[in-house]
C-alpha cells in the first residue's frame, strides 16, 4: 500500500485538492441552500427553483462543459498551434449565446410565459456568470493546479454565503448563484490567459464536428441527470419536484466523490495513447469493485433516510419509498460515468453519442409506459431512471471491451 501510495502520490494529492474543490459548493448546495430555500417556500415555489436551477445545469453541461474537456483533449495540440486557442474562444461565444438564449426560453416555457423582467435578467446572469466561469478555469486543470481550483471554490462557497442573506432578505433564489459564480468568475479571469486571445476562426474548423459530437452526447447524457425534473414539473406539479429531491438528497452526494476523480483522472490519461490492462489485475479488481459499489449503496441509503428526515420534513414521509431506488440507480450512473472517462478518452467521440442515445431512449420509453400509460407516476419515473443508468453502465462496459488491449 505504502509503494503504491508513494508510486502515485502527485495524482492522489491532486484528487484531494479536487476532492475538496468539488465537494465545498455541493455539500453546501445539497446540504444548506436547497433545504433552506425548501423550507421558506411553497412546494409548487420550491419544484420551479428546482427546475430552473436544473435548466441552468442543463445549459452549462451540454454547451459549456463539452468544449471545456475537448479543450483539455486538445491540449497537445493547441500548444503546438496557438491559433487553436483563439478558435476555442470563437466557440466559446457560440456557446454561451446557445445556453443564454435556449436557458431563457426554457424559463419563461416553465413559468407559463407569465414572466417578469426581473425573472429574465436573473437567470441570464446566473447563465452568463457560471457559463464564463465553467469555462475558463479548465486553464487549471490543463496546468494540473488543482490549489487554485480549491481556492476558486471557497470563493464560490463565499459567495453563496453572501447569497443566501440576500435571499433572507429579498426571496430571490437567484441572488445565491449570482454572488457565488461573481466571486468565483472574478478569481478565474485574474489568474488564467485563455480569454484573454483574441477570439479567430484559422485552423479550428475539424473541432466543429468533435464540439458538436460532444454536445449531442452530452444532451442526451444529461438528459437523464437533469430533465428529471424538468419533466416531473410540467407532468406531475411542483410537489413531486419537491419530493424527488428530498429523497435524492444524499444519493446526488456521491459525486462529490466521483466528479473530482473523474476530473483528476481525464487530467492525466490525456497524455495516454493505449489502454492496457492486465488480465490478473482484472480478475483480482472486478470482486472488489463489485463489493465497493455494493458498500456505498447501503451506506448511502441508511443516510438518505436520515438525511431526508432532517432537511426536508415537510417532503419526508413521501420521499421514503422512492430512496433506495434513486440510490441504486445514481451508483450505477456514477460507476459507469467513471468508466465513461477512460473510454472518452481512447474511443471515437460519436461513441458517447451512441450510448448517450441508448441511456435517453430507454429513460423515455420507460417514462412512456411506467409513469404515464400505466400511471405510476413518481415511482414510474423513479424505474425509468433506474433502467436507463443499467442500460448506460452495460454500454460502457461493452464499449471498454471493445478499447482496452489486454495483457498478460
Amino acid at each position: 500500500m505504502l509503494k503504491f501510495i508513494r508510486a502515485h502520490k502527485k495524482i492522489l494529492i491532486d484528487f484531494i485538492y479536487s476532492f475538496v474543490a468539488y465537494g465545498l459548493p455541493t455539500v453546501v448546495l445539497q446540504f444548506v441552500i436547497q433545504p433552506l430555500i425548501a423550507g421558506r417556500t411553497t412546494a409548487d415555489a420550491n419544484g420551479l427553483f428546482v427546475t430552473l436551477f436544473n435548466v441552468v445545469k442543463l445549459m452549462a453541461g451540454v454547451f459549456i462543459v463539452p468544449l471545456a474537456n475537448l479543450r483539455l483533449l486538445k491540449k497537445q495540440e493547441c500548444e503546438k498551434n496557438i491559433a487553436l486557442n483563439s478558435f476555442f474562444n470563437t466557440l466559446f461565444i457560440v456557446a454561451i449565446s446557445c445556453s443564454a438564449i435556449i436557458g431563457t426560453l426554457m424559463n419563461g416555457f416553465y413559468r407559463n410565459f407569465k414572466w417578469t423582467v426581473t425573472d429574465i435578467i436573473l437567470l441570464l446572469l446566473i447563465l452568463l456568470i457560471m457559463g464564463v466561469h465553467d469555462y475558463f478555469m479548465i486553464a487549471f486543470r490543463l496546468i494540473l493546479n488543482y490549489k487554485k481550483i480549491v481556492i476558486d471554490n471557497i470563493l464560490i462557497v463565499s459567495g453563496y454565503g453572501i447569497g443566501l442573506l440576500l435571499f433572507i432578505y429579498t426571496g430571490l433564489w437567484e441572488l445565491i448563484f449570482i454572488t457565488g459564480y461573481l466571486f468565483g468568475m472574478i478569481y478565474v479571469l485574474f489568474s488564467t490567459d485563455l480569454w484573454k486571445t483574441r477570439p479567430g476562426t484559422k485552423d479550428g474548423s475539424h473541432l466543429v464536428r468533435q464540439y458538436g459530437d460532444l454536445c449531442a452526447s452530452d444532451l442526451l447524457k444529461n438528459a437523464t441527470t437533469y430533465c428529471d425534473r424538468l419533466i416531473i414539473y410540467p407532468v406531475l406539479g411542483g410537489y413531486d419536484v419537491s419530493v424527488y429531491n428530498s429523497a435524492s438528497v444524499v444519493s446526488k452526494a456521491v459525486t462529490v466523490i466521483s466528479s473530482p476523480l473523474r476530473n483528476v483522472l481525464l487530467s492525466y490519461i490525456v497524455n495516454s495513447n493505449e489502454l492496457k490492462v492486465s488480465r490478473k489485475k482484472l480478475k483480482k479488481y472486478i470482486p472488489l469493485a463489485v463489493l465497493g459499489i455494493a458498500v456505498v449503496f447501503a451506506v448511502f441509503w441508511g443516510v438518505s433516510i436520515l438525511a431526508c428526515k432532517l432537511l426536508y420534513p415537510k417532503y419526508a414521509a413521501s420521499a421514503m419509498p422512492f430512496i433506495p431506488i434513486i440510490t441504486i440507480a445514481i451508483v450505477i450512473e456514477t460507476t459507469g460515468a467513471i468508466l465513461n472517462i477512460v473510454l472518452f478518452r481512447f474511443a471515437k467521440t460519436v461513441v458517447q453519442t451512441i450510448i448517450s442515445a441508448l441511456k435517453l431512449g430507454v429513460y423515455l420509453v420507460a417514462v412512456l409506459l411506467l409513469a404515464i400509460v400505466a400511471k405510476m407516476g413518481l415511482l414510474g419515473f423513479c424505474i425509468a431512471i433506474l433502467l436507463a443508468d443499467i442500460t448506460f453502465i452495460t454500454a460502457v462496459l461493452v464499449g471498454l471491451s471493445k478499447n482496452i488491449t489486454l495483457t498478460e
